[in-house]
């Protein structure tokens, strides 16, 4: 069902933020234009998307639509003028009452969407993007995304995940690809380390060669073992995984990990009200150990 658009909460958090951006921007000279953009383009690519899904749920259609990667599916019709825009374009990701809610991109390196928008110019805030390593479609067994932890950084929206209230209230990540829609339901919350000197890091984002189904079995127990919270989700070596990647600031380098696995035939999000509770003992990046620790 589509989402009646612009919401008046949008327009107002928008003007508030802007008149703020106005008032600060004596102090914030370097960066205010980053600011600026960013707002204004979140904005603006939410009013193209929720206009897509307006077009789609009416039933119109185009018949040049780009085909899917197995030369069947046509692109759904919410992406069309998104695409158009931009042809890095592998799909939207929604959190919760659209806290966030965003175009993911892909390009041939890492690096690029961490400091360019959605129209390719330079900003600081980057954008939510795809390792290149994955195939936007049909997904891979583990598909990794990355954004920014900053003020207005994309991925802000993730620390949210380290409470368990909102954990309760927002079990269900929404990532759209170009031609299906999905979701998925989280099962591990954690912290990693980056650098030798603060511990074994967990390598996560280097797991997307696993094979069999020993080898991801293997991983999903890490994924448990790591979580700041203990969740009642079955999850099997053959689900399909979505993992969020972004920088948190307890120490240095340090990384924050949202993994989950797409709801099969039949699951809701009301399927897992109360799945959660906190995990006493995770494994937690040694460096955190000696800092913050008993």
């Amino acid at each position: 069902m589509s989402k009646p658009w612009p919401k008046r909460k949008k327009f107002l958090v928008l003007g508030l933020c802007l008149l703020a951006a106005l008032f600060t921007l004596p102090y914030a000279v370097p960066s205010v234009g980053d600011y600026l953009n960013t707002l204004v383009n979140q904005w603006r690519l939410e009013q193209i998307y929720h206009a897509g899904e307006e077009s789609a749920s009416a039933g119109e259609s185009s018949s040049s639509a780009p085909q899917g990667g197995d030369g069947q599916l046509p692109m759904q019709e919410k992406f069309r003028e998104l695409y158009s825009a931009n042809q890095d374009l592998v799909g939207w990701i929604t959190i919760g009452d659209e806290d966030l809610s965003q175009p993911v991109l892909q390009t041939t390196d890492n690096d690029y969407y961490l400091t360019h928008d959605f129209y390719q110019a330079e900003n600081t805030n980057g954008s939510i993007y795809m390792d290149y390593r994955n195939t936007p479609y049909p997904l891979d067994y583990d598909t990794i995304l990355y954004g920014h932890n900053t003020r207005l950084g994309m991925f802000v929206v993730l620390e949210n995940y380290r409470e368990l209230e909102y954990l309760q209230a927002n079990p269900i990540i929404q990532f759209d690809n170009l031609y299906e829609d999905g979701e998925y339901v989280i099962f591990s919350v954690f912290l990693a380390a980056t650098r030798e000197e603060h511990g074994e890091i967990f390598n996560y984002i280097n797991r997307l060669g696993l094979q069999t189904d020993e080898e991801k079995a293997g991983y999903l127990q890490e994924l448990r073992d790591h979580s700041l919270f203990d969740a009642a989700i079955d999850v099997q070596p053959g689900d399909q995984l979505l993992t969020l990647s972004t920088c948190v600031y307890d120490f240095s380098d340090a990384r924050l990990g949202i993994v989950a696995r797409k709801l099969r035939p039949g699951e809701t999000a009301e399927d897992f009200a109360g799945a959660y509770t906190v995990n006493s003992d995770p494994v937690m990046p040694q460096v955190w150990e000696a800092l913050y620790g008993d």
